[in-house]
């Protein structure tokens, strides 16, 4: 043993590092997770990409199961970690409920948060939509992952079982529905504002957004009137409808639709 000298540091032999030094690492930058409603032919097939490859490549589920025929009547969310689509599920709408349906993520993913933003998407979605219940039927397995976010089991007596997986029934229950003066597209991608929306709403309508307002999505026709919401009966219904149509003649003359136009106005007759 010897101490150490100048030279043994200059030739990389030994080195003394000085007490409560240590060599700190700097984490990368967390990718931009975001999610969005599909409205392109391409994000679709960047959803069926994704399904093939989580459902049928990695649970071996048949092409006929997975590929149900419901799509085409379905609302589909889509994710992205970055640039990359790596996450997705799919909204049927029915009566009086929502069902959430093919929540997938990509196996390089699955450590993001993406899988709860999908899901925290859905959610706001389908509230926007006028629904306060929702529905699924996940695998067992992964039935922790739905109790956190607020589900209940639905029991049955009977199982389910699909390409050699147990699925339980699911639902939530929120009467914390957003107030109806922000309709959305059915896209979701913002207040839809004219005729069917509630932006700028005047005359059989109602006044301002904040009075009263129409609502046309959802699982009913209902009317918002100083923030209360109620469901219309028939003849508030016919009358709403009769009172739009000279307007959605207007609206149809204007693209040049004049059969449509026509066919407007015999109703108003």
């Amino acid at each position: 043993m010897r101490p150490v000298t100048p030279e043994d540091d200059r030739i990389g032999g030994l080195f003394v590092l000085k007490i409560g030094y240590s060599h700190k690492v700097q984490a990368p930058p967390q990718p931009c997770i975001r999610v969005v409603p599909v409205t392109t032919a391409e994000q679709l097939e960047q959803v069926r990409a994704i399904r093939a490859v989580v459902f049928m490549g990695e649970q071996k589920c048949p092409y006929a199961e997975e590929f149900d025929g419901n799509d085409a009547c379905a609302q589909h969310i889509l994710g992205y970690v970055g640039d990359e689509p790596a996450g997705c599920a799919r909204i049927r709408y029915f009566g009086d409920f929502a069902k959430i349906e093919r929540l997938s993520v990509l196996s390089q993913y699955r450590r993001t948060k993406l899988k709860y933003q999908i899901v925290e998407f859905v959610e706001n979605l389908v509230r926007q939509k006028g629904f306060n219940l929702i529905y699924g039927h996940p695998q067992k397995r992964i039935l922790s992952f739905w109790t956190k976010l607020g589900y209940e089991v639905v029991n049955r007596n009977f199982d389910f079982h699909y390409s050699d997986h147990d699925y339980a029934e699911m639902r939530k229950c929120s009467n914390r529905i957003r107030p109806l003066d922000d309709a959305f597209r059915p896209d979701g991608s913002g207040p839809a504002g004219g005729t069917l929306g509630t932006a700028g709403h005047s005359g059989p309508l109602g006044a301002t957004a904040g009075d009263k307002a129409l609502l046309i999505g959802g699982p009913k026709m209902g009317i918002v009137v100083n923030s209360k919401r109620r469901e219309l009966t028939g003849p508030e219904i016919a009358g709403y409808i009769a009172d739009m149509l000279p307007e959605m003649s207007r609206m149809a003359r204007d693209h040049n639709m004049a059969g449509l136009a026509e066919s407007l106005d015999r109703g108003t007759r």
